[in-house]
Parts: C-alpha cells; structure tokens; sequence
C-alpha cells in the first residue's frame, strides 16, 4: 500500500477510484520495465548478429571446400559410401565450429566494443582479416593435392621438409613442376576475393548504437558461445583429431577432419616441441651414440636392420618357424590399472594380495625382467599395442596429432592375419584420446562407459569396476 488518505463514500466509489488509479499506475510501471528489458535484448541481439554471420560464413566455407576435397579425390574414396560422407560432414561441423571461433575472436571482441569504428580502424582490421582469410583458404586450397599425394589431411608431414633453406628451394621446384600450382592459386585467389568481399558487407559496413549493457550482454553470451565451440561441447575432454574417427572408413574419418583444424593442432604441437628441445635431457649423449646404444638394447639375435640411414631401429627378423595350427586360438589382452609389481605375490610381495594372479603365474608364463614404460595409462596402453616407448616429453603422444601417423600395431597384425579385434574399456574412450588413436590403428570395435547396462559399481570420473568389465 502506498499510505494514501481514503475516504470511504457511499458505495466505496472513492475507495475504487483510489485503487483503480494504483493499478493503472502499477499496469504502466510494468509496462515500461517490459519495454526496456526487450529494448536491451534486442540491442544484444544487434550487437551478436555481424559476428553471427561471420561465424555462419566460415562453416560454409569449410563444408563447401570439404566438398571440393570428397570431389577431387574421390577415387580414393573405398569403401566410404555418401551416407557415410553425410555423416562425416555432419560431424565435420564441431571442428568447423571450433576453428571458427578461434579464427573471429579477436575480431568479435572488437566489433562487439566497436559498433560504429572509424574508416582507419575499418582498414585495418580488413587488412588484418584478409590476411588471416588467406592463410586459412590456401592451406584448405593446398591440401586438396596434399591429400591426392599422403592421403592424410594437413599434419607434421607439412613441415616435414621444409627445414633448411636448400631444401626449401628443391621442395619448392618439386611443387611448381609437379603439381597445378597456378590452377589452384586461381581458386584460392577467388574464394579469398569472395570472402573479404563479404566480411567487408556483413561485418564492417553496418553500424550499431547500443548501450554498454548490451555490449556487455552480448561479450557475456559470446564468450560462453566460443569456450563451448572451441571444446567441441560440454563433455569433459576438449575436440581432438581422434573425434573425427567414427568408423572403420579412414576416407570417410578423414573428411570429418578440418584441416585448417589440423594445421593449428600441428603448429602448437611444434611449439611444444621446440621448447622441449632446449630441455636438460636432450644434452646427455650425441644422436649418434643414443642411436648405437638404443640397437644394443632393442636387437634380438638374427635381426638385421632395413635402412639404417633412414630408420635407425627398423629391423627385420628372421621367419617364425612355429607350427602354424588352422584355427588360431583368441588373443586375450588384459592390461591392469595400478597392478603393481610391488604389490604382487608373483614377484615377491608378501602382502597375499593377488592370490589369483599368483596362480595363473605358476600355471603360465611370468615375465619377471618386464618393465612399465611410464606412470600413466595411456604410455601403457600405447606401449602394448604398439611397442612404442614413452619419449620424455611425449608422455600424451596420443593425443597429438603427430599420433595420426602410421604405427605398427598388435591389432593391425592380428587384423591382417584374420582376427576381429575389440577394445574394452571401463571409463570414457575418449580419455586420452583412446577410440580416435586406436580406431585409427587397427581396432574395429569399442566397448566404453557408456556400453554397460546396470552396472553394480560406478565412478564419475574412473567408470565401471573391473568386476563389471570382466
């Protein structure tokens, strides 16, 4: 109540008119708080829309040169039909995302704050755009004939030869006379025309005026817009190169990649590695002596080396001259979290803690000079399948895109000669990026976290028992 004298008359007139006067007044007061809250919306909704459109422009351009990529090098395409190329591009559209906000977030953070910029600061943030645009559209342009030629999307092969000045100049002369470098200049030069011409229209002619609420609002929504794309979504593990591998089509695993995606992952991977390479470690020997000392270690009896120059440690071995039977028995791999040898009565603990193991030892074989090659699962698992060592400072080699190269792994051989192979895991099989890494090397079938129904023990973080998996 507002305190307001009333005098009640015959009827209650004077009582009504008082209170029908307090209900217009409330009914007004509402009416203009309603007013303003939709004229603050709808000016966060002018302030998003140019970087909307920006953001919609660079996924089109992604799809459309994913296109000319499935077009061009169709005849390597396999066994990948169209729907799964559908489906490659539907899913191509998280690194298409993520890559786009990466590209335009300095630029949204400035026409955000900027709404009506000067001409001189219009030309230079053109200037600034245009070159990032031609960065992006030549590596998309560039990795149509890089595909023809590896078969892989842009990754360290890139870099790969292009080390010493010498080199540059013959690599060079290699592309010029092998490959149609002005055809494909032409089409890079075309997009890049098209696509500055329509940033300049959609991002740099129109003008806005809003308050520093909406602006605020609008760098609110934005920047919760830009962490969720640039990680692919809400999950727990950031957008990965093994996030493209969703079948057993590599064609079709591959053209889910965005390569300009790839190219950044590689570049800050390369970063990585230059600081690693001042590290106090690399000073301990020359290559030459770590290369003769690590062939001392790894060289069995009868093994000769296939390209020393090349391949320090490719080796070849002398045939197997074992029995082969006709129906090969199943290959069972069981790695165990956190099973110490410390704590295993097989290897001289005293604690009775692994009565079982202790059994099937005496029964087996019992490897008592095995060691771990590092403190986490994914160097052991990586180890196992692959026979590759942890590299001091590759301690997540999985998750780098460097790992998309080939390996020579257990299941791949076991594949080649007839066998179905299945990974089981008890937590998330994006963890470390195991189904990218593995579904890429040979593995056909996963079982993760989400795959077991009811189970009677579940982690948050960890997943399913071990009683659960077995």
């Amino acid at each position: 109540m507002y305190g307001w004298p009333i005098r009640i008359d015959r009827g209650g007139q004077c009582l009504f008119a008082c209170l029908q006067f307090r209900c217009e007044h409330c009914s007004e007061s509402a009416t203009q708080s309603m007013s303003s809250v939709k004229s603050w919306l709808v000016e966060t909704g002018r302030a998003l829309l140019p970087v909307v459109w920006l953001t919609v422009a660079w996924i089109l351009l992604f799809e459309i040169f994913r296109v000319i990529l499935i077009v061009a090098t169709w005849y390597l395409h396999g066994d990948a039909t169209l729907a799964l190329l559908g489906e490659a591009m539907v899913r191509g559209l998280r690194f298409d995302l993520s890559v786009a906000v990466k590209l335009i977030a300095p630029f949204a953070a400035w026409r955000i704050w900027r709404p009506s910029p000067v001409r001189v600061e219009r030309n230079i943030v053109w200037a600034v755009f245009a070159v990032v645009a031609f960065l992006s559209i030549f590596a998309m342009t560039s990795e149509v004939e890089f595909y023809k030629e590896f078969q892989m999307r842009l990754g360290p092969l890139v870099f790969e030869y292009f080390g010493k000045p010498e080199h540059n100049q013959i690599v060079a002369s290699m592309i010029w006379s092998g490959y149609p470098v002005i055809r494909w200049m032409l089409v890079c030069f075309a997009f890049w025309a098209l696509f500055v011409w329509i940033f300049g229209k959609i991002f740099l002619k129109s003008e806005s005026t809003y308050g520093w609420q909406a602006g605020s609002m609008a760098t609110v929504v934005w920047v919760v817009i830009t962490v969720l794309a640039f990680r692919g979504g809400w999950q727990r593990d950031p957008l990965r190169w093994g996030n493209a591998f969703f079948s057993q089509s590599t064609y079709a695993n591959h053209m889910t990649q965005n390569g300009v995606f790839a190219l950044m992952d590689t570049i800050k991977g390369l970063t990585k590695k230059k600081k690693k390479a001042n590290a106090p470690w690399t000073k301990g020997m020359t290559p030459e002596e770590a290369i003769r000392v690590t062939r001392e270690m790894v060289m069995l009896s009868g093994e000769t080396l296939v390209d020393p120059a090349t391949y320090p440690l490719l080796r070849r071995s002398p045939p197997c001259k074992m029995e082969v039977k006709k129906r090969p028995k199943n290959v069972v791999l069981v790695i165990m979290e956190s099973f110490s040898a410390r704590f295993c009565g097989a290897t001289g603990a005293s604690f009775g803690a692994t009565p079982r193991y202790d059994a099937l030892a005496e029964r087996g074989f019992l490897f008592d000079r095995a060691f771990s090659v590092g403190t986490h699962t994914a160097q052991g698992v990586m180890a196992a399948l692959c026979a590759f060592p942890s590299l001091p400072g590759y301690d997540a080699l999985m998750r780098e895109t460097m790992a998309s190269q080939p390996f020579r792994s257990l299941p791949a051989v076991l594949s080649d000669n007839g066998f179905q192979s299945l990974f089981i895991y008890n937590g998330l099989l994006s963890w470390d990026n195991k189904e990218g890494f593995f579904r890429n090397h040979g593995v056909q079938r996963f079982i993760g976290l989400s795959d077991f129904k009811n189970p009677t023990f579940l982690d948050p973080v960890w997943g399913v028992s071990d009683h659960d998996v077995f």
